[in-house]
């Protein structure tokens, strides 16, 4: 239940927001692989460097 919240925050619009939720998807690991489509998302397009990173890490984390 946690993971479609955390997609959603992906989009929030406070930076600490997104850096935390893309962080928490990665730590759930491999439970989290529904959120894939929408880290990538973020990880290619988000505007601040610090999101872009947690996206990365989070996806390396889930696959």
């Amino acid at each position: 239940p946690a993971v479609p919240a955390l997609i959603e925050c992906l989009s929030d619009d406070a930076v600490e927001v997104r850096v935390t939720a893309a962080s928490e998807l990665g730590h759930l690991g491999a439970v989290a692989k529904t959120a894939l489509p929408a880290l990538e998302r973020v990880e290619k397009g988000d505007r601040r460097a610090a999101v872009r990173e947690a996206a990365s890490e989070a996806i390396m984390k889930i696959r």
